[in-house]
Order: structure tokens, then C-alpha cells, then sequence
């Protein structure tokens, strides 16, 4: 269950749908991805919005491209 704020939207997020949504989430079983790009095509066929949006201002992608992996000091 996810919400996207769209100007349709009147109202903002209140504490009690974010409760509710999140508690809809964990009764769910998890979704296990092997790729970034699989997880990323899943949110987009939920969501209206490109999930560039998201992506191109996402600190942790960001910082994820540029971490060194332990095997590369072996």
C-alpha cells in the first residue's frame, strides 16, 4: 500500500493514515529483489510518478555509487 501526494490530494499525510498504511505493509510478506533495477521497476508500476523523481535526489543512491566494497581492497 503506498500514498502519492498528487495536487488531487487535499489533505496531508496525518499520523493515523500513516499509521494505517504502515501497519497494512507489515502484514504483508516482504518483497526480495536481486537487483536495484528490479526493486525500482516494482515501485514504478505502483506509482504514478516517475521513479526518477525519487531516485535522482536520493542521498543514498548517491552515496551507494561512490562506496568503496571491501573486496576492492583485497
Amino acid at each position: 500500500m503506498n500514498r502519492e501526494i498528487r495536487p488531487q490530494y487535499y489533505t496531508p499525510c496525518g499520523v493515523g493514515i500513516l499509521r494505517e498504511t504502515s501497519r497494512e505493509a507489515f502484514k504483508n510478506k516482504p518483497e526480495k529483489f536481486n537487483t536495484l533495477q528490479e526493486s525500482l521497476n516494482s515501485i514504478q508500476s505502483r506509482i504514478k510518478q516517475p521513479v526518477s523523481n525519487y531516485t535522482d535526489k536520493s542521498a543514498i543512491l548517491k552515496i551507494r555509487k561512490s562506496q568503496i566494497k571491501l573486496n576492492q581492497f583485497i
